[in-house]
């Protein structure tokens, strides 16, 4: 192999530079090259715009000279082939000595593109999940372009009781004797939901839900009778300000880490408001068309 002085190669190197660089797609731009005269490689960068989740480019470098229409290319490494995320600053490493290139006068780069549906991205996810008032629940969701969910939340069971109280300690006691409300508190809540869910990204997701929930308060109380005796140990009587039940809807978004999944999101049910949280993971993998 004939020797190249440092000083030859930054001269081919510089024509190279002065060479035009075309590319076949709008969606690749600013491609410009730069030779490392120590390792004595070629990088080629370019970037790529306007690729979302539901494309995928193919990068090709064809690289041409005087002598030959095409260099036998076997020596490259790099951000080439199928790539499915576009970004700034891609690059393409290529060894001009190992393909038997000995100068780069007359060297030219083309960068040919082919651009595709991706392959939809599906998986099946166990989540576990919670609210302020049921902080505990399980979720399954199915990610897809349009995928679904169901699942459920739960917080303490509602007792039973026979009276009603208000905010002032005001309860229809309508029995022989006194009552005397306590400081014991419940809040029961629970929540089933289920709904479709919206690819909006490549690894975030939005979902709305609508099923059936409960929230309700119950204040203890004790019960006497006219000697001021004790009746029972106590009694649950439902708080007539919390006492929400029916329809019940959620809305929130998922954002997926590989196969880790949080998510995060709001649920009504009447004029009350609740905070969903969750962490969920994949139990299979990616599924492609």
């Amino acid at each position: 192999m004939p020797h190249t002085t440092s000083y030859q190669w930054f001269s081919m190197a510089l024509f190279l530079l002065l060479t035009p660089v075309f590319s076949t797609a709008q969606m690749v731009e600013n491609v410009r090259t730069s030779f490392d005269q120590s390792k004595q490689l070629m990088f080629i960068y370019y970037d790529v715009k306007g690729l979302n989740y539901k494309k995928e480019i193919e990068i090709i470098p064809i690289i041409k000279s005087d002598t030959a229409s095409a260099v036998n290319i076997k020596s490259l490494s790099g951000d080439y082939g199928w790539l499915k995320k576009g970004g700034k600053n891609k690059l393409v490493v290529w060894d001009p000595f190992k393909d038997g290139v000995n100068g780069l006068e007359g060297v030219q780069i083309e960068l040919k593109t082919e651009v595709r549906g991706a392959a939809v991205q599906k998986f099946w996810y166990g989540c576990f999940q919670g609210s302020n008032s049921a902080p505990f629940g399980l979720k399954v969701a199915r990610l897809n372009r349009i995928g679904f969910f169901g699942g459920f939340r739960v917080g303490q069971l509602p007792p039973s009781y026979r009276y009603t109280v208000s905010n002032t300690g005001v309860m229809d006691y309508t029995e022989s004797g006194v009552y005397e409300i306590g400081t014991e508190r419940r809040l029961a809540s629970y929540a089933i939901t289920a709904g479709p869910i919206f690819q909006l990204t490549r690894n975030v997701y939005a979902y709305a839900g609508f099923g059936y929930g409960l929230e309700r308060l119950f204040w203890k109380y004790q019960a006497y009778n006219l000697d001021r005796n004790p009746i029972g140990k106590g009694e649950w009587a439902l708080n007539e300000s919390i006492n929400r039940k029916g329809f019940m809807s959620d809305v929130g978004a998922m954002i997926r880490f590989g196969r880790v999944l949080i998510d995060l999101g709001m649920s009504g049910i009447g004029n009350s408001y609740q905070i969903i949280g969750g962490v969920g993971y994949s139990f299979s993998k990616n599924v492609k068309r």
